[in-house]
């Protein structure tokens, strides 16, 4: 249970930084920067939210699915592309 909510813990947190650094590589900035973004406007967005309505669980994991979902979909034509560079940075 612990691997699993550690594994859902990294995917709403870092897929967003992740996201980012698909959507901003072009422009020259780094994984880890992208990384630190998204988490940064993640916990922007979720004190935003607890202090409108409280520390309620599903708000905070509606945020956090509704920017994922919009990140994914600003970068969906840029994902294969992006792939392709990953393939290209470890040997």
């Amino acid at each position: 249970m612990l691997l699993l909510i550690l594994l859902f813990t990294c995917l709403c947190y870092f897929l967003p930084g992740v996201l980012l650094h698909v959507w901003l590589r072009g422009r020259g900035l780094t994984l880890p920067v992208c990384l630190g973004l998204g988490l940064a406007g993640l916990i922007v967005l979720d004190v935003w939210v607890a202090s409108i309505v409280g520390y309620r669980f599903p708000a905070q994991l509606s945020v956090n699915v509704i920017v994922v979902a919009v990140l994914g979909w600003r970068v969906r034509r840029e994902i294969p592309a992006w792939l392709a560079w990953l393939r290209t940075q470890w040997p």
